[in-house]
């Protein structure tokens, strides 16, 4: 389930300044209160999960078995980004007896039947998101082990400057000690949605974040061996 396009007008109307935005503020709240209920119904964690984590094992056991895999997120799809580069977010090799069982991933572990650590893939590769939210900082961060790239806005109230400078951190010090790459951009005087909403204002932003995710995924599957 999707927003609609035209809902786009009232997000950008809650962040505008001046009167008439204050006046009108309560009724763009209620629209965008009214297309989230039931968004987030059908979209819970364990809903998402379930459809997910199957889609990204199918694809390892079939299409991507001799192929790297990449995956992109933006706002919430930014959490589970962080979710698919824990290090037990992985699916049996094919190659590997009983392969059929691969492991679920993520915090709820690994299935029964699952293969050793030798024998599992990653479910995703190579991450890449822009302006993520939803994460628990920093306890998603310290999870993640998967390269990882972020583009964060400089201005986000779901994910503020405190959170990005606490994540660059980690990652920054995961690559020291590991040498797993990861990257941590922030486009200054941008909003949250700045990579996908197609603001005039914000444009050179968003065209900015999809050369960045490109030249993350071209990167990380040149050095990938599958």
């Amino acid at each position: 389930m999707a927003f609609a396009p035209s809902l786009l007008t009232s997000l950008e109307a809650l962040e505008a300044p001046g009167l008439y935005a204050a006046v009108t503020r309560a009724y763009h709240l209620a629209r965008v209160a009214a297309s989230y209920a039931p968004f987030a119904y059908v979209n819970t964690a364990a809903a998402v999960r379930a459809r997910l984590y199957p889609f990204l094992r199918a694809l390892r056991m079939k299409e991507a078995q001799a192929l790297p895999l990449g995956v992109a997120g933006f706002c919430w799809g930014g959490y589970w980004c962080f979710q698919l580069a824990r290090a037990d977010a992985t699916v049996a090799h094919p190659d590997a007896v009983g392969a059929e069982g691969g492991a679920e991933g993520g915090a709820e572990g690994k299935e029964e039947g699952a293969q050793s650590d030798a024998a599992a893939r990653p479910l995703a590769d190579a991450l890449f998101t822009a302006h993520p939210s939803l994460m628990a900082i920093p306890t998603d961060v310290d999870t993640a082990t998967r390269p990882m790239s972020i583009a964060a806005a400089g201005i986000d109230a779901r994910y503020p400057a405190a959170d990005v400078e606490t994540t660059r951190a980690i990652l920054a010090r995961r690559t020291e000690e590991s040498g797993t790459p990861h990257e941590v951009r922030v486009y200054e005087g941008c909003h949250h949605g700045f990579a996908l909403r197609g603001s005039r204002e914000e444009g050179e932003g968003g065209a900015e974040a999809e050369k960045q995710a490109l030249a993350w995924f071209e990167g990380r599957f040149g050095e990938l061996k599958v």
